[in-house]
């Protein structure tokens, strides 16, 4: 199952215990899906050597006594690959990388090996195929001004023209609509924004970060038509995965009361609309049910269960309100297609850490509106203590100061990149 995704490796392998009765398991090629399996081991207790994964986190981060590798590990290749590399003598790399997980080691490697003061530059997010899992191989190139493209060619051994450093899928930025609303127009998620004000938010973000973004459609901002454009723009706009929900306009927030829901046709019609629509095959399509607070458990899993026959990348059964809804959700449908949990902090559903929802069968975990509480609540109190005190003395060690905010946004690096255009 060498294209296959981290639930249907996880649904094979159980079929092959439960009904086969197998001893062990062996094989996987991407090594997110032989994180996934290695996991499954775990939790199973039985014995997986995993053929073709090269991340080290297999064995390293995410290792446990049942699971055992046969290749060298990413450390190893890009270790070898670091004499090679050093001849070139350049300190600005520009990556050009697809985003399934063993990269994200090798990036690490590449700089703490070659250099820790490498500035790693631009980096460009090569399209993998649907579910963003898998990689084609990619030739070498070289680009002006000194900068190197790194690339590897993990299937025709590895050699510098130069190297590929690969980043990976597993940390994603969720952008939702309330992120948008809080933290720019102060209002709540009741249905207020628009697609174009989403969507600018959408860019502004893509130019400066290039991990693989989670974006928040909304319901599409309306019918079939309107979700195809909401779909064509967010992917022009960097989105890698976009998020489509089955309420009524306007929507709101799904740990809100008062919703309403479409059929179960109209969102039916809208994910092939959406599929139809998106350009890049790479573009991942999150399916949301909202269904479990308007019409019950019941109705939601049914929706859920329709939306996942009807091709969703990504499931999301918004508002479950307890760890027996987690547990079901995810025996019937984890091991069919990746599930996607939301934590909220104060919403209907119980917070859960990644590796217990990892344990109910969960892929994905988003906190979309802990950071605005985190921040509003700093905020809140520099504001008490400003009244209180009238400066800000006593709160130094709560804060980045002039430099240290300078620093995270790149401030000299911008004002050397100018220096280069001043005269020429």
């Amino acid at each position: 199952m060498r294209n296959g995704t981290p639930g249907d490796a996880v649904r094979v392998a159980e079929e092959l215990l439960s009904r086969e009765k197998v001893e062990f398991l062996i094989g996987t090629f991407p090594s997110n899906v032989g994180l996934a399996v290695a996991d499954f081991a775990k939790q199973r207790k039985v014995l997986f050597i995993a053929a073709e994964p090269l991340t080290d986190k297999i064995v390293w981060d995410n290792g446990n006594r049942y699971t055992f590798r046969l290749r060298p590990s990413t450390y190893m290749q890009t270790a070898m690959l670091i004499p090679d590399a050093a001849k070139l003598k350049k300190k600005r790399w520009a990556i050009v990388y697809p985003n399934y997980e063993y990269g994200q080691s090798a990036t690490r490697w590449f700089k703490e090996l070659l250099d820790p003061t490498t500035d790693l530059g631009e980096r460009f997010l090569a399209s993998l195929g649907r579910n963003l899992f898998f990689s084609a191989v990619i030739l070498a190139i070289e680009v002006p001004l000194g900068i190197v493209v790194a690339l590897s060619m993990p299937r025709e051994g590895w050699r510098v023209a130069a190297f590929l450093v690969i980043m990976a899928l597993p940390l994603l930025i969720p952008w939702n609509v309330v992120g948008t609303i809080w933290q720019i127009f102060g209002r709540p998620d009741i249905g207020l924004t628009t697609l174009t004000e989403v969507a600018e938010t959408v860019g502004n973000i893509r130019d400066r970060v290039a991990l693989p973004l989670i974006v928040d459609g909304d319901n599409g901002f309306g019918n079939a038509l309107n979700v195809q454009r909401t779909v064509r723009l967010l992917e022009k706009m960097g989105a890698s995965a976009i998020q489509l929900e089955d309420q009524t306009l306007p929507k709101r927030c799904g740990h809100l009361d008062g919703k309403t829901l479409v059929s179960v046709g109209e969102m039916l019609g809208k994910l092939k609309a959406a599929q139809d629509a998106r350009v890049d095959p790479a573009t991942v399509l999150v399916a949301r049910t909202d269904a479990i607070a308007v019409d019950g458990f019941e109705a939601g899993m049914e929706r859920a269960h329709a939306y996942a026959e009807a091709g969703a990348d990504v499931l999301f059964i918004e508002a479950l309100r307890s760890l027996e809804q987690f547990e079901r959700a995810g025996r019937e449908l984890g091991g069919r297609i990746p599930l996607l949990a939301n934590m909220v902090e104060g919403g209907k559903t119980p917070l859960l850490s990644i590796g217990e929802l990892g344990a109910l069968g969960f892929r994905l975990a988003i906190h979309p509106g802990a950071m605005v509480r985190v921040v509003g609540q700093a905020a809140t109190n520099y504001l008490a203590t400003l009244r209180s005190e009238g400066t800000t003395r006593g709160m130094l060690d709560r804060m980045f100061d002039f430099q240290q905010l300078n620093a995270v946004i790149g401030t000299d690096d911008m004002l050397r990149r100018g220096e280069r255009y001043r005269e020429l």
